[in-house]
């Protein structure tokens, strides 16, 4: 079967092989082996992976084959036309190590060498991915093969072999590999004034994930490269600048801080909803992160978010809004409230929720409010055309008061009354009936003995509040707590 017309029976009959020589059936192995090996020069490029992936099971079983033979095997097949040949030869390399196997170095460095040569650019980029295989176990090469098989890799004319080379950089130096700074510098150089803006991508992706590595790297230029990336007219490269901006800030790379602000700016403002989704996500993770960025543009940036048209730049805001408080950025009162009751007054319904979150952020993160500009706020919100943001604006003054302020008066807890009532909010939201009682939001025996008119009109919505506060002890405690008559008390139940 091994030598039929068919390459998937062979292929499979290869397969079948490997358990047969690793159960030690003496036949198999004194008369298939040289069979098993000679598939390695077969047609089909899955039958040469199955030799080489077989190969890899045998050596790992324990079973004892030439040395030579298994070497041979690897550093051939890491020339292999095949890709998917290449990649199982490259893990053969850590795998013989690992096995007990231990390549000549001579002859690794032989196949990496003729690799990098190699008119196929995959081959090259294979050979690159063995030298990082090969370092990471251990194998000694030379430093001048090291060398010259990066700075070839970083020179070659395909924008993914010079990103392999890159990478391989960080491997080399953990091996403490004397790489000539200035020729390493150079050529990453060139590959960042590449005039197509894909290729520039991803030097630059792999440029910021080395970085922290300890990997040197013109700092003013590949910053000029993000930028570029920035001010790209497609879409998705700008999105996609936005990204390695926030990992070159976050690696520690430094930015000329007018540069960093003009660039979050402008993505903030971005035509394209996905850059600016993009932009308030990004700004977020660098806050995370400790960057310093200039807090009065990137916050009037943000509280500008909180109006857009687009949920996901909504909801992006608001996280940004906590992200910066959190990390002790102050806001202003004033453009905050400015910025609240813009958006309150909106036509779409989500951008009037997002102005309630928006003031729950704030609030939460101890912005000194006016007592009236907040009041009026909730009032908007809670007297809203739509239940959205009525019941938006209940849940968020349960979230301002767990946080500490001193908010309602009697006219807030009418119409939070009143609202409950009207929504039939109660049905779906019993837990926030609960914590309105306990934060004394809602305060039923006080209503009913300050205005009789309600008693009637929500007697229903009277008689589910009884029902929470006699099978919630917490409510019902939280109740008898409030410095209040117990004759009222009595008569309101």
């Amino acid at each position: 079967t091994i030598s039929d017309d068919h390459s998937s029976m062979r292929e499979s009959a290869v397969s079948k092989l490997v358990p047969a020589i690793k159960g030690g059936i003496q036949r198999m192995y004194t008369e298939t082996i040289p069979s098993f090996f000679k598939a390695l020069a077969d047609e089909s490029g899955e039958v040469r992976w199955e030799v080489v992936h077989g190969l890899i099971e045998i050596v790992n079983s324990g079973l004892q084959l030439s040395q030579n033979d298994v070497v041979s095997v690897i550093l051939k097949s890491l020339l292999d036309v095949n890709r998917d040949v290449r990649n199982e030869a490259v893990k053969g390399i850590g795998e013989l190590v690992r096995a007990g196997i231990h390549p000549p170095p001579a002859d690794v460095s032989a196949s990496i060498l003729k690799g990098i040569s190699h008119q196929d650019p995959g081959i090259r980029g294979s050979a690159l991915d063995g030298l990082v295989e090969a370092l990471r176990v251990w194998i000694i090469l030379t430093e001048a093969d090291v060398v010259s098989t990066i700075l070839k890799g970083l020179s070659d004319k395909d924008v993914d072999v010079r990103v392999k080379a890159i990478q391989a950089i960080p491997e080399a130096k953990k091996v403490e590999m004397q790489l000539p700074q200035v020729d390493i510098t150079t050529a990453i150089l060139r590959s960042l004034y590449d005039d197509n803006k894909q290729s520039l991508l991803k030097v630059v992706s792999a440029l910021t994930d080395v970085m922290k590595a300890g990997v040197q790297v013109s700092k003013p230029d590949l910053a000029m490269a993000i930028l570029k990336l920035l001010s790209d007219k497609n879409a998705e490269l700008r999105s996609k600048g936005v990204q390695e901006l926030v990992k070159a800030l976050t690696a520690g790379l430094y930015f000329n801080q007018a540069d960093v602000s003009a660039a979050f700016l402008k993505a903030l403002s971005d035509e394209n909803s996905s850059v600016r989704r993009e932009a308030v996500r990004g700004l977020v993770q660098a806050v995370n992160a400790g960057v310093q960025l200039p807090h009065s543009e990137v916050v009037s940036s943000i509280l500008a978010g909180l109006s857009s048209d687009d949920v996901g730049i909504r909801q992006s805001s608001v996280e940004a809004l906590a992200a910066v408080t959190k990390a002790g950025i102050d806001l202003t009162p004033v453009d905050v409230t400015k910025t609240i009751f813009t958006g309150l007054s909106h036509s779409n319904v989500g951008v009037r929720r997002f102005a309630i979150r928006g003031l729950v952020e704030a609030a939460k993160a101890a912005v000194q409010f006016a007592h009236n500009d907040v009041t009026s706020a909730v009032l908007k919100g809670i007297s809203d055309d739509h239940r959205d943001v009525r019941a938006e604006t209940i849940r968020g003054l349960v979230e301002i008061v767990k946080a500490g302020m001193q908010l309602p008066d009697a006219e807030v807890c009418v119409a939070i009354y009143k609202t409950l009532a009207n929504d039939k909010f109660l049905e779906q939201h019993r837990d926030i009936l609960q914590d309105l009682i306990q934060f004394s939001l809602l305060q039923p025996y006080v209503l009913i003995g300050s205005f009789p008119s309600l008693t009637a009109q929500y007697s229903k919505l009277n008689v589910r509040i009884l029902h929470i506060l006699v099978k919630s002890p917490v409510a019902l405690s939280s109740m008898f707590s409030i410095s209040s008559p117990q004759f009222e008390v009595t008569e309101a139940l």
